[in-house]
């Protein structure tokens, strides 16, 4: 799980550098400024918005990861532009500030319910692979009881960064803007 962790991680990294390397006018046009708009959103706002992006990652139980890897990369490439974008509004600094709280607890989310999405088809490779004498209903329990401390792990994380997102937040841009 570990190695799918980090290879997750590192493919979402990628996908951020190249949002910010395809940063420019002519291939997105003028990205909106919103980043830098403080709006009245509460936190049920943003936790069913992180919800539905748990739920699109999801998906990819149904796709054999397909969607959420391409849920983790668009997700790297948004945050790549709006992070390049801020960053010429404001400077790295204060982009990292507004950024920063919530997507400490929104990311490894993102990244650990890509894993959700994806893992079908590890325990089908781990099916095909390891020894035929492998007591499967034993493994099969004990990776169903994985997954539900992973998904309560992700619930807890977003929970926090909708919080922070939705109270801390603006608070920064108000205040260091």
């Amino acid at each position: 799980m570990k190695k799918i962790i980090i290879s997750l991680t590192l493919i979402y990294i990628l996908f951020f550098i190249i949002g910010i390397v395809l940063h420019s006018e002519n291939i997105f046009g003028k990205i909106r400024e919103t980043a830098l708009i403080v709006e009245n959103k509460n936190f049920f706002y943003y936790f069913a918005h992180n919800i539905n992006v748990l739920k699109n990652s999801l998906v990819g139980i149904f796709s054999f990861g397909i969607f959420s890897i391409l849920q983790l990369t668009i997700n790297g490439i948004f945050l790549g532009v709006g992070m390049a974008e801020m960053t010429a509004n404001v400077g790295w600094m204060k982009s990292l500030l507004f950024i920063f709280p919530h997507g400490f607890f929104e990311i490894p989310a993102l990244i650990l319910s890509t894993m959700l999405g994806i893992y079908p088809v590890y325990l089908f490779c781990l099916l095909i692979f390891k020894n035929k004498n492998y007591k499967w209903k034993v493994v099969i329990f004990k990776q169903i009881k994985n997954i539900f401390w992973i998904f309560m792990i992700i619930l807890i994380l977003i929970i926090i960064a909708a919080l922070l997102e939705a109270y801390l937040t603006p608070w920064l841009i108000k205040n260091y803007v």
